[in-house]
This record gives C-alpha cells, sequence and structure tokens, in this order.
C-alpha cells in the first residue's frame, strides 16, 4: 500500500492537483472548471453535514442543505458505491428525523475505517503520525525520538514514520484504508503554499524546506504551523463547534494566533495573518524582542518568557517546569502570583485588542496560562475592556488545555478541511 511514486517528486505537482489536475475516469475535457466547482459545493455540503450533524436519511440531507433530492440521491448513490458512505439501519425510536408520515429514513453515515486522513506533528524531541478515519476515530499512531535537532534528518525521519505507518499499521488492518492525504504540522511560521518553514523559535530552524522529503507521496500533503491547523481542527468538531469566524491563540513557548472568517482560514500573502507576537506589552518585563523593539507579546507573555525571568531572580527552581500545577511541581509564592497576575494581564489586553479586530463570533485559548483563578482573570480583563468597547456584544471567549495528542488530529484536520470542501480532489467517482 505505498504512497511513494518515483518521477512525481516535486511540491509543484501535489500544488497542481488542488487546482485540478487529477486524472480522473471522466475525459479532462467533459470536466469543466464550473462542473467541478459545482459538484464540490453540493458533495461538501452533504459531507459536512453528515460529519457535523451525524447519520442523516437522504430526505433530511436534502430539506438542510438545500440541495434537490435529485442532486443528494445521485450524489449518495456515488458515495455509497465507491464505500465512502454507507446506510445504517432506521431508528424508530425519534433519534433520527422523518421526512414525513411513513416508515423513518434510513440513515447515512460515513464508512467505519474506508478512508483515512494522517496527521503529523513535529514538536521540539519527537515526532507523532496518527491516522484517522473520516469519523475522526484514531486508527493507527507512530511516534519517534528525534536523534539530533538537523532539520533535514528530522524531517527525513518523519517521512519515513509516516510510510511505515501506512504501509505497515495501517496494511494490517482489514479493510486496509485509502489514505485521502497528510496533514503535517510545526510550530513557528509557515508558507502554506511553498510548503516552507519561515522560522520556528520552538525548534531553532529558519527557512526550511518542509515539502521536500514527502514530495514523493502520491497523495496531497498540506502543511501548516500548529496553530492554524488547531483552528482548523475546531472547524469541525461536532461535540463542541466554534462560530464562522474564530480566533485561536495558543499560549505556550511562544504566543501564536489564527484566524478563521468565514469558515475560512486566513493566511495572508505574507503567511503572517493572525500574528500577535508585537503586539506591545505595556509595563513588561523590559525583554528585547528580535525585531527590535521591548516587550513585544511574544518574547514577554510566552510560558518560557516568564519561566526564565522567575529563574533569573530566583523566584523558581531551574530544575521546576514552569508549566507544572502549582501544589505539584512548586510550591507558590506571592511573587509567582504576581508575575502569573500581570501576564494574564497582558494576555486580556492582547486579545481583547485582537477581538475588537475581527469580532469573532469565538475565541479560544489554549495552553497553560497559571491556576484557575489566572484563567479568570485572563477572561476577565477581555469581558470587561470588550463590555466597553463593543458594548457587551462580543462573542463567546473560552480557555481549554492542549493535551499532546490534540496535534495529530489538528494536522489530519488541514486534509479534512480540505476534502470536505473540495471532495472532487480526493474521490474520483464524484465526477462520473
Amino acid at each position: 500500500m505505498t504512497l511513494l511514486a518515483s518521477g512525481r517528486s516535486t511540491v509543484q505537482r501535489q500544488r497542481a492537483e488542488f487546482v485540478g489536475g487529477y486524472d480522473c475516469a471522466v475525459p479532462a475535457q467533459t470536466v469543466t472548471p464550473l462542473m467541478r466547482a459545482t459538484r464540490d459545493q453540493s458533495a461538501g455540503a452533504l459531507l459536512q453535514h453528515l460529519l457535523m450533524s451525524g447519520p442523516t436519511g437522504r430526505k433530511t440531507l436534502a430539506r438542510e442543505t438545500g440541495l434537490s433530492t435529485t442532486t443528494v440521491t445521485k450524489l449518495t448513490t456515488m458515495m455509497t458505491e465507491s464505500g465512502l458512505l454507507t446506510d445504517e439501519e432506521p431508528l424508530d425510536n425519534g433519534t433520527v428525523a422523518r421526512a414525513g408520515a411513513g416508515r423513518p429514513e434510513r440513515p447515512l453515515t460515513f464508512s467505519a475505517g474506508t478512508r483515512a486522513v494522517l496527521g503529523v506533528h513535529v514538536r521540539e524531541n519527537a515526532t507523532t503520525v496518527t491516522a484517522y478515519d473520516l469519523r475522526q476515530r484514531p486508527l493507527a499512531t507512530a511516534r519517534a525520538a528525534h536523534r539530533g535537532r538537523s532539520a533535514s534528518a528530522v524531517l527525513r525521519g518523519a517521512a519515513r514514520l509516516t510510510q511505515h505507518l501506512i504501509d505497515v499499521r495501517l496494511g494490517r488492518l482489514a479493510p486496509s484504508p485509502q489514505v485521502l492525504g497528510v496533514g503535517l504540522s510545526v510550530g513557528g511560521t509557515v508558507d502554506f503554499e511553498r510548503g516552507t518553514l519561515i522560522e520556528s523559535p520552538q525548534l531553532g530552524w529558519h527557512d526550511v524546506d518542509l515539502a521536500g522529503p514527502f514530495a514523493d507521496f502520491d497523495v496531497p500533503v498540506l502543511i501548516d504551523s500548529s496553530v492554524r491547523a488547531l483552528a482548523v481542527r475546531q472547524l469541525w468538531d461536532a461535540d463542541d463547534p466554534v462560530g464562522k469566524t474564530t480566533v485561536t491563540i495558543f499560549v505556550a513557548g511562544v504566543v501564536a494566533a489564527a484566524l478563521i472568517v468565514d469558515r475560512r482560514l486566513l493566511r495572508g500573502p505574507g503567511a503572517s495573518a493572525g500574528d500577535i507576537r508585537h503586539l506591545p506589552v505595556r509595563d513588561g518585563l523590559g525583554l528585547r524582542c528580535w525585531c527590535g523593539r521591548t516587550d513585544c507579546l511574544g518574547v514577554t507573555a510566552s510560558n518560557r518568557a516568564l519561566y526564565d525571568h522567575a529563574v533569573a531572580r530566583g523566584l523558581l527552581d531551574p530544575s521546576v517546569r514552569w508549566q507544572s500545577r502549582v501544589g505539584e511541581g512548586y510550591v507558590d509564592t506571592p511573587a509567582l502570583a504576581a508575575l502569573r497576575r500581570r501576564r494574564a494581564g497582558w494576555l486580556g489586553e492582547a486579545i481583547a485588542t485582537t477581538i475588537e479586530l475581527v469580532d469573532p463570533d469565538t475565541t479560544v485559548i489554549f495552553g497553560y496560562l497559571g491556576t484557575d483563578d489566572d484563567v479568570r482573570n485572563c477572561l476577565s480583563i477581555i469581558d470587561a475592556r470588550c463590555a466597553a468597547t463593543l458594548d457587551g456584544r462580543q462573542g463567546r471567549v473560552l480557555h481549554r488545555d492542549s493535551p499532546a495528542s490534540i496535534w495529530d488530529a489538528a494536522s489530519a484536520a488541514l486534509v479534512l478541511d480540505d476534502f470536505l470542501c473540495r471532495p472532487t480532489r480526493y474521490d474520483r467517482s464524484l465526477l462520473t
């Protein structure tokens, strides 16, 4: 089940496929760009509804998506024949909506394990890869520690690990799923179009070709920053959906942000849309930023910055992680609590500025902010500021932890999102 294809080794080949270049059973001259866009819109609406709402009957799909019954029937027939969707037994217990009087509808859902999207996350010390089916359930996972910090060595290892998971781990499953694509994320600033890492403070890398080691994979490989992948994942979280316009903030060794506008990720021409690292911090720690200014948010409010400051002032033992829970990893002191309160204020003001600019439905802050009181302090500052500037009309502002397992799922969401919006690029049967 290898995905390597000789003679097709450029990123340009993969990018061309997204512009409409997949070979398919239909003669190329018969599939116009308008036909493809129309099919993507209709099939995508069905798939998105099924993912977010669960098993749904055909008549209900037509009513809730606005598509004609004929279109729904044609598309769902294609998808069931290709094994993408399957019919479930009707449940006449009120859990499946009826289209009208008579027998309950036979609900459609994604077939279990027939398709897979892979998420690859390259972190500081290791690379992890996980395959998920289209119900977003993990199928197989693999991990490899980094033997060095060389970008080329780490990325070649990541490609080998991914190929091993496909050939060995997924190959043992019955049925063996069709891999739709691979999503790769790293911390830092990533140029999505070129598949390159501009810079990563976490990894210490600059101007790295992320796509090169994956260029021979015979499926699309989508590459972006970790925080943007995390933002995309939230779009397709059926258990806790976000709004159409969302701000995602990630606080760890860095402070990063991503913007979703009308359910589409905003990247910008220079790969820097949503970058809040250089927002000014009032009454900061006096730290110099690489941009030449003092007390930018990214070098002042990160967990790394607070750890270094606390250690330098003798407030924290160097052997203790800043992210350790108070009472578990260290004993809290008034000085440490005061430092965390200051950071909550810096973050609160910066996030409030971003909310005022974007006016999102939902703002989600991921990462370690300190104690529950520190989190509440940050959220209260945001709420008070926006109550004054937005007349209290701001959307939801939430804080969530970021467990290690979330990053592979976020990486895989890069492919899932593209598949749900442009399914003909991944399923050739939809063009017949």
